[in-house]
């Protein structure tokens, strides 16, 4: 009586033996693949990283600043920068009311309104 399961059987030791060379063959054949893969290579290494905005406000009819978006957010929830105060951004030709520059007005949606 023939045991298939028992692995002292030539014909088992050979089966075995000849799976594990296909098995490293295989893998060798992979590491040779992978290895002559062309991968893509970034070169962003002079990409510009971004300043972040800089904002002014005439306070008074006194420049202040400079302050970043959120110290700006801060002026505006203590009442200190209005829609009508006068800002300033690198680029702006001009100062102008906080309310016609993008970059400020979008920040008063962020206040909420006053408590009465």
């Amino acid at each position: 009586m023939s045991n298939d399961n028992n692995f002292n059987s030539i014909e088992k030791m050979m089966e075995f033996g000849m799976s594990m060379a296909v098995a490293q063959q295989m893998m060798q054949t992979m590491n040779h693949a992978m290895s002559q893969m062309q991968t893509p290579q970034f070169n962003n290494v002079n990409m510009p990283v971004p300043v972040p905005k800089q904002f002014y406000a005439l306070v008074n009819d006194i420049p202040q600043g400079p302050f970043t978006e959120s110290e700006l957010t801060g002026h505006i929830v203590a009442g200190r920068v209005q829609k009508t105060t006068m800002v300033w951004l690198q680029g702006m030709p001009s100062w102008m009311p906080a309310e016609q520059v993008m970059d400020v007005n979008k920040l008063f949606g962020l206040v909420p309104p006053p408590n009465k």
